[in-house]
């Protein structure tokens, strides 16, 4: 790591840290409610590490608070201004490219403001945000091509993009010139996070048996077909407006809300073959995405339901003897 970057990953380890202990958490614990190693996570705390914007986004989910927190301290004024070039710089390719977290609130809504730079043929793809989370560009510079669930779409100077941040998303450079957008991150209020981080504290005081994510659907009846298409033994609610969906031992509930609400939910099913799965699903004409190696370990791929409700699904990567 150069001086900058070994700073800065000495903030973020120090912030981490704090935040861990004064919730009185273990490595254990932390690492466990954020989905990452507990060397990743020593790492990390002692800035020995870089750590991928994705580690950090997971890490601050775990922990309840926005990612600006863990790479800036806490504001003690109403006004905190970032100078020029002063900003985090979270990621950077082998070919200069930048992801600079310019500026960012604090919890419970969080809103971080990001300068990206993409030389040609540069390609940057994002880890799902928690659900919920959106996402608004602007192109400054070049063409930028942002692609949100395998739906690409190119953008000129000027142009300006909003799409959900929790599903699989990526920005890449499609012009001939180098190219840079503003990016607005908007990750709605810690009720989620909050009850992560309750969870994550008590679990080694609790015995805790399984989990069911809860998905707003506006039809039952087309839902519950979906999901049958996938493999799932579904039934309904005997008094109406609520489904439930099987495999495995794994459970969706689908509970019907009203056509002007949409709030997309999301999931993560861990399975043997990422890939196996995906041929499955696409064999049933459900169309989805492509399972791929993330630097996070995992293999995974992606589809969502005609409710917009994500469902990420991932295996370890096979690793060569």
């Amino acid at each position: 790591m150069d001086a900058g970057a070994a700073a800065l990953a000495s903030v973020i380890g120090a912030r981490v840290r704090q935040e861990r202990q004064s919730r009185r958490w273990t490595l254990d614990q932390l690492a466990a409610a954020a989905g990452v190693s507990r060397r990743m996570l020593i790492n990390v705390e002692q800035g020995a590490a870089n750590p991928s914007v994705g580690t950090l986004l997971r890490l601050s989910d775990a922990l309840g608070v926005g990612l600006p927190a863990l790479v800036e301290p806490p504001a003690p004024t109403p006004v905190r201004v970032v100078r020029a070039g002063k900003g985090a710089a979270l990621w950077a390719s082998e070919t200069g490219g930048r992801g600079v977290l310019v500026a960012g609130t604090e919890p419970p809504d969080v809103v971080e403001l990001w300068d990206w730079t993409l030389p040609v043929g540069d390609r940057y793809v994002s880890e799902p945000h928690a659900s919920g989370t959106r996402e608004l560009a602007q192109v400054l510079e070049g063409t930028v091509q942002i692609t949100v669930a395998g739906q690409p779409v190119t953008l000129e100077v000027g142009d300006a993009v909003t799409f959900f941040g929790d599903v699989p998303h990526a920005y890449a450079n499609v012009g001939s010139t180098r190219a840079r957008f503003t990016l607005a991150v908007f990750e709605r209020g810690g009720v989620e996070r909050e009850v992560v981080a309750r969870v994550a504290a008590s679990c080694d005081a609790q015995i805790m048996e399984r989990i069911a994510p809860v998905f707003a659907v506006h039809n039952l009846a087309a839902a519950m077909d979906f999901y049958q298409r996938l493999g799932f033994v579904v039934r309904a609610y005997a008094g109406g407006g609520y489904g439930f969906a099987t495999r495995h031992g794994l459970e969706v509930h689908l509970g019907v809300v009203s056509e002007d609400d949409r709030r997309p939910s999301a999931a993560y099913l861990f399975v043997d073959d990422a890939d196996q799965l995906a041929a499955e699903w696409r064999s049933a004409g459900v169309e989805v995405h492509p399972p791929q190696d993330t630097e996070w370990g995992q293999h995974e791929g992606a589809l969502v339901d005609p409710d917009g409700n994500v469902i990420r699904f991932g295996s370890p990567i096979a690793r060569a003897d």
